[in-house]
């Protein structure tokens, strides 16, 4: 029987042993250690009011995620909210460019903050907003809207300069990256798809049981605009598009989250 238990002891701790030593020695542990759970929402600006807001908060400590980026916040007053809320380290874009930030339960290492150079054709000022968390780069991403009728060379250029920013972090094109956001791009094989494939990147939700309409227009069929890309040893372990309307105590709200998109969530592995 002591033979046993002991049998036991050595397997639990075999078992959790990246974890224990990040506990003994104060060591942050590492992505290998557990799963990463990655959310991706554009709030559309509901996030303003204040019933709207818990309503947001709430669901997404349900999801239990470990980064969740957020596309369309007004305010930096209520990323900051949010975060506290959910107990989580925060970075955001500055708010001329759309309201973008980083929700993150880790300790964040580095970050980026800046503008994109506008485009020709397009008034709006877009950024970039990622955080380091060991070795992996986490990306919020908000191209140029779809009303702007912008070209594939416009909305390559605006991509690029984000991809620019991240390698010049890894110094290198072939480290760890995650994006997640809203690419505002409906199509499934395009330039900006091909660039991202050519250059490491998966798209989780692409030819996948779980791959749903994200946005959705007042008049037409939903479109699937948010994604999330993985680039590195990772493995998708599950992905979902999430409608808050089957959430059954969002039901009984009148604006439920006040947003024209869905909730993506995507599983990642270190393979």
């Amino acid at each position: 029987m002591l033979v046993s238990l002991k049998s036991k002891v050595v397997a639990t701790i075999m078992k959790y042993k990246k974890l224990l030593f990040g506990i003994l020695f104060f060591v942050p542990y590492s992505l290998e250690a557990l799963p990463l759970r990655i959310v991706s929402f554009n709030c559309n600006w509901g996030i303003a009011w204040h019933g709207i807001r818990a309503s947001i908060a709430r669901m997404l400590k349900e999801l239990n995620a470990d980064i969740i980026c957020l596309q369309e916040i007004p305010k930096k007053r209520h990323a900051r909210y949010l975060a506290k809320k959910l107990g989580m380290h925060r970075k955001s874009t500055k708010w001329h460019t759309g309201g973008m930030a980083i929700i993150a339960k880790r300790t964040i290492q580095d970050f980026i903050v800046k503008d994109i150079p506008k485009l020709e054709s397009n008034a709006f000022q877009n950024g970039v907003v990622a955080i380091n968390i060991h070795n992996t780069w986490i990306s919020c991403v908000h191209l140029t809207d779809l009303q702007y009728n912008i070209s594939d060379v416009e909305r390559i250029r605006e991509l690029t300069y984000i991809l620019d920013a991240l390698y010049n972090k890894t110094k290198t094109s072939s480290g760890n990256i995650i994006l997640a956001g809203d690419f505002n791009d409906a199509q499934e094989e395009s330039a900006m798809s091909a660039l991202l494939e050519s250059q490491g990147f998966v798209d989780t939700h692409k030819n996948k049981p779980w791959q749903r309409g994200t946005w959705i227009p007042a008049t037409t069929v939903p479109e699937r605009i948010d994604r999330i890309y993985s680039k590195g040893p990772f493995i998708v372990k599950s992905g979902r598009v999430i409608d808050e309307t089957n959430i059954p105590w969002l039901q009984r709200k009148q604006w439920i989250t006040g947003a024209d998109h869905r909730l993506i969530i995507t599983e990642l592995e270190m393979g």
